[in-house]
């Protein structure tokens, strides 16, 4: 699953990137794709989080609806390339059955796309043209391992963004 972090607050003279919350928006979208995965069921054993504050938060949201996964906070996921967080996925343990990567566009916007390769035409349109904050991509995988990880062996099942869910 590769989550984009939901919207932050803007950048303040006093404040760096990696410090900046959540915005009033981006706490009701975070909590809006929270009650998605509970209705889904979709839990994943492990999550990658960028350390900035808006993944941390974001994730905060999320927690309760995806159970008690392994949970590792990373500085070197964030502002990443898509060809970074590519190896970082393809690097993780056997043991690990299902993971959700919470991050920051463009890396994950450039990431979906190249899973979703040339399948999914529709949806590859969509995430092209934006990947906003607190949107989704679920992917099945059909692999050995987390190594062989790439468009080939893997099938979009889900793309789901805050206004999807929206009344």
């Amino acid at each position: 699953i590769l989550f984009r972090h939901a919207k932050a607050d803007r950048e303040g003279p006093s404040m760096s990137d990696l410090d900046r919350p959540l915005a009033r928006r981006g706490r009701r979208a975070a909590a809006q794709m929270a009650g998605w995965l509970a209705a889904t069921g979709c839990r994943p054993d492990t999550v990658l989080c960028s350390t900035a504050v808006r993944t941390r938060e974001t994730f905060s949201f999320l927690r309760q609806s995806l159970g008690n996964p392994e949970v590792c906070f990373e500085r070197g996921l964030y502002l990443v390339s898509a060809v970074r967080l590519l190896q970082r996925l393809r690097e993780l343990p056997g043991k690990a059955c299902s993971v959700m990567l919470i991050g920051h566009n463009p890396g994950l916007q450039k990431l979906a796309l190249q899973l979703m390769g040339s399948r999914s035409a529709e949806t590859r349109a969509r995430v092209k043209t934006k990947f906003p904050t607190a949107a989704l991509a679920r992917f099945e995988i059909n692999a050995a391992g987390w190594n062989d990880l790439g468009p080939e062996t893997v099938r979009l099942l889900d793309c789901v963004y805050p206004r999807d869910l929206d009344s």
